[in-house]
């Protein structure tokens, strides 16, 4: 089991479309101490590192890999959690991945 971090949220699930309060796992910048953040925190990355490495990426807004499962349909989801200005700033459903969990 990989260390992540923990973002508090609600938003509509991208399966069923559901406003619900989730927790997002979120697997990138420094997750050593598995933080719980929300919406509007700053955002926690590894000084002096790569992106792959736990560092920052480059530019004023980045996204970062982030999975949900579903408290009202019980399914799975990506997401891109947005940072900008090193402030956790939204969270934007991830088209290009699908979930685990079949429809």
């Amino acid at each position: 089991m990989g260390a992540y971090n923990i973002l508090h949220a609600e938003l509509n699930c991208p399966r069923c479309g559901e406003m619900v309060t989730t927790e997002i796992e979120c697997f990138f910048g420094n997750t050593a101490r598995m933080l719980n953040l929300r919406i509007g925190d700053k955002y926690p990355w590894v000084p002096r590192r790569q992106p792959q490495n736990g560092g920052r990426p480059e530019g004023r807004r980045v996204t970062g890999e982030g999975y949900m499962d579903c408290p009202a349909c019980g399914k799975d989801s990506f997401l891109r959690v947005v940072i900008e200005d090193e402030v956790i700033d939204g969270i934007e459903p991830d088209p290009t991945r699908k979930g685990y969990v079949a429809d």
